[in-house]
């Protein structure tokens, strides 16, 4: 069983091909297991600067562990560039208020 724990660090990758919405993110199923996100889930950002995406796809390629993929947008709003560490928590979604 993976450990569940609020943040972690990931090196950053670019999207080789740029998906049409700029705010996705993609994340290795392990990365996504420890901070507990799934898909359509939103995530807070954090390099030199602080933003926030959508997690779009979660791979299960072995070689993808330690590594989130962003759109070009994401990057310079978190003020990183491939190969530097963002730190990723997910972001929980505000209970429906009674009505």
């Amino acid at each position: 069983m993976v450990e569940i724990i609020d943040s972690i660090f990931l090196q950053v990758e670019k999207f080789q091909s740029e998906p049409q919405d700029p705010f996705l993110i993609a994340l290795n199923s392990v990365d996504s297991k420890q901070i507990d996100t799934e898909i359509d889930d939103i995530v807070h950002l954090k390099g030199k600067k602080s933003t926030a995406g959508i997690c779009s796809l979660i791979t299960y390629e072995k070689d993808d562990e330690g590594i989130i993929k962003l759109t070009g947008i994401l990057c310079q709003n978190a003020g990183v560039e491939p190969g530097d560490f963002v730190e990723i928590k997910k972001v929980e979604k505000p209970e429906k208020a009674k009505e």
